[in-house]
């Protein structure tokens, strides 16, 4: 095919060059490489995701339970687990957990916790009580065992404060 062009005539596929294979191979690996740091730059964002997801809904759940034992000047008692936590009221106020006098509180549960779950309230003991004035049992902290970058990652919890922190590998910094 000809074209003319002010005159002068021009083939048309001597003048336009395509890809060879190489260049094709070498834009192909350099897609790769930028999909693989993408990937791994999402499963760290989803891991920081899920950790701050939950330390922060096991925060707020403290502080409803909390907040309804001060205003229905009942004993609330909130019993942690591994990869779970159960809140129920504690309706004969004795700090244990009895099936079937105490009332499991559903909205306040949680199963199925992604990451370990670890505490420590200077005891031998897994359950926090809030008594009717809405002061807890224990002083001491909950965090989620796994090392991350997420901003939250810990809960200090005191007779008189629900604060979340970041644990720096001895203790649990509130922010």
């Amino acid at each position: 095919m000809r074209y003319m062009i002010k005159g002068k005539k021009m083939n048309y596929l001597k003048n336009n060059k395509g890809f060879t294979l190489v260049e094709l191979l070498i834009v192909i690996a350099i897609i790769i490489a930028l999909l693989s740091l993408a990937a791994l730059a999402y499963n760290s964002y989803m891991v920081r995701y899920n950790i701050e997801k939950e330390i922060k809904d096991l925060y707020a759940d403290l502080i409803t339970a909390r907040m309804r034992a001060l205003y229905r000047n009942q004993q609330y008692l909130i019993q942690l687990a591994t990869n779970s936590y159960t809140t129920y009221i504690d309706n004969d106020q004795d700090g244990q957990v009895d099936n079937p006098g105490d009332t499991p509180v559903d909205d306040l549960t949680k199963s199925g916790i992604i990451y370990d779950l670890t505490w420590n309230f200077g005891g031998n003991t897994s359950r926090i009580v809030f008594d009717h004035k809405g002061l807890a049992n224990v002083n001491g902290r909950i965090r989620i065992n796994r090392n991350n970058d997420a901003e939250y990652d810990c809960i200090n919890v005191a007779n008189t404060r629900i604060k979340l922190g970041k644990w720096n590998g001895a203790s649990c910094v509130n922010r």
